[in-house]
């Protein structure tokens, strides 16, 4: 599966079921299904045991570019709240 959909599923999660606004969500930690292996980014490393135990492989990576990135700006109100994803350059802006 993409890293794009996966990433996407992630954000929208932070936003929607977390309550998190556009940058919290961006900058939460995520994790890549790649067949039986579940890439994690560092801050879900303690969660590799749970995955395994599920029948997958975590692969604990310090690697960011396998977990995409991107930009995303939430609209509440008359106020734009944006966020821009560390992973990758760039920055948010509403006009």
């Amino acid at each position: 599966m993409a890293s794009q959909a996966q990433g996407h599923v992630q954000v929208v999660s932070g936003i929607v079921d977390d309550g998190f606004d556009s940058q919290a969500a961006l900058d939460r930690s995520r994790f890549r299904v790649q067949g039986e292996e579940v890439l994690l980014e560092e801050g879900l490393w303690s969660r590799a045991e749970e995955i395994g135990r599920l029948g997958l492989r975590p692969v604990p990576t310090s690697d960011v570019h396998p977990f995409g990135g991107g930009q995303a700006t939430l609209v509440d109100g008359d106020v734009l709240l944006g966020g821009s994803d560390g992973r990758k350059d760039g920055y948010a802006a509403g006009l």
